[in-house]
């Protein structure tokens, strides 16, 4: 019995032996896969703060943009309002002109040949008024810097636009 305890103590140590040198290479295995996930978990948790930053600056960038679309569209706003006052001040004027430039009635006395005639009355009239079409201000084509306004206006908007695209897509 003695020597069967010794025989199946030897196998046991060297089926030990035999399973400690295949789990070495298991356990080095397992040592660089632990490893490469730690490194994969912090390049995530690196291009999550990045997402986020970004996320951020697009966020002030779009805010901004709106906010000088909307002081623009008040400056285009108040531009049109004052041209608008200026046509209609143009038409209070051009009324007033042409109620000052209306038929005037002079009175001259003749004096020809020997008798005299009595009076003669003469009608000047002054030229004809210009029409509305004369004046720019009663085109409907609007002025350079409305054109350029509404032109600046359209190109933020597309910009914001855009950035919100970008900025969806980059949402998960």
């Amino acid at each position: 019995t003695n020597s069967t305890l010794t025989s199946h103590l030897s196998q046991k140590g060297e089926n030990e032996a035999r399973l400690q040198s295949q789990i070495q290479p298991v356990q080095k295995e397992l040592s660089r896969m632990v490893k490469e996930n730690n490194q994969l978990h912090l390049e995530l948790i690196q291009r999550g703060e990045e997402l986020d930053l970004f996320q951020r600056k697009g966020a002030l960038h779009l805010k901004k943009l709106e906010t000088e679309v909307r002081d623009r569209v008040f400056v285009h706003s108040q531009q049109s309002q004052h041209i608008r006052d200026l046509e209609h001040q143009i038409d209070e004027q051009k009324e007033r002109i042409q109620q000052l430039l209306e038929p005037s009635f002079t009175c001259t006395s003749g004096t020809g040949g020997g008798k005299p005639k009595g009076q003669e009355i003469t009608v000047s009239r002054s030229p004809a008024p210009p029409s509305p079409e004369d004046f720019p201000a009663n085109r409907t084509a609007h002025s350079p810097s409305e054109d350029v306004s509404a032109r600046q206006i359209a190109d933020l908007e597309a910009t914001v636009a855009a950035g919100k695209m970008k900025i969806e897509g980059l949402s998960f």
